[in-house]
């Protein structure tokens, strides 16, 4: 019968105890170890914050009434300045909603140029025909006219005789 070799079992049992350690700090701890240094340098600069917002307290409590009304006044200037400049941006902010004034005025202008060209077509055109009219009117005959200007009238007024004597034509006026 053999033996078994306890030796090469325990070497081995090391081994793997020792592989597994490596495993564990690789995989756990070195990541645990980083996580914990980030929170120990966040405490570090919240403890940092916290002493000076002590200082900062501390000295308010001790600035001088003058130094206070300085201080006041450079913050109420600083809001007159933030209010012209929302003011500004509030009024730039409106110019480019709506149309703009020159706009605006060149499209009333466009209208009142298109109005006037029409009562000077329509005037040139009643001027043509007012021509056309008397020089028709001294082309025809008075009694001509007379019954066209009657036609066009709703109650026709007494006419003159519209008889003519034979041998006399109606291109004659007496």
């Amino acid at each position: 019968m053999k033996v078994p070799n306890l030796l090469g079992g325990l070497i081995g049992g090391m081994v793997g105890f020792a592989a597994g350690l490596v495993f564990s700090w690789f995989v756990m701890v070195i990541p645990l170890q980083a996580n914990l240094n980030a929170r120990e340098r966040a405490l570090q600069d919240w403890d940092r914050q916290q002493r000076a917002e002590r200082e900062a307290i501390e000295s308010i409590k001790t600035i001088s009434a003058e130094e206070l009304r300085k201080w006041v006044a450079t913050v109420d200037e600083q809001n007159q300045r933030f209010a012209t400049l929302e003011r500004l941006a509030h009024e730039q902010e409106m110019r480019l909603v709506g149309p703009s004034l020159e706009l605006v005025v060149i499209a009333a202008v466009v209208v009142l140029g298109v109005v006037a060209l029409l009562v000077f077509m329509l005037r040139d055109a009643n001027a043509v025909a007012a021509t056309t009219l008397d020089t028709i009117a001294t082309l025809a005959p008075e009694q001509m006219i007379h019954v066209a200007i009657v036609a066009r009238l709703p109650t026709p007024p007494t006419m003159p005789s519209l008889d003519v004597p034979p041998g006399t034509s109606h291109d004659q006026t007496p």
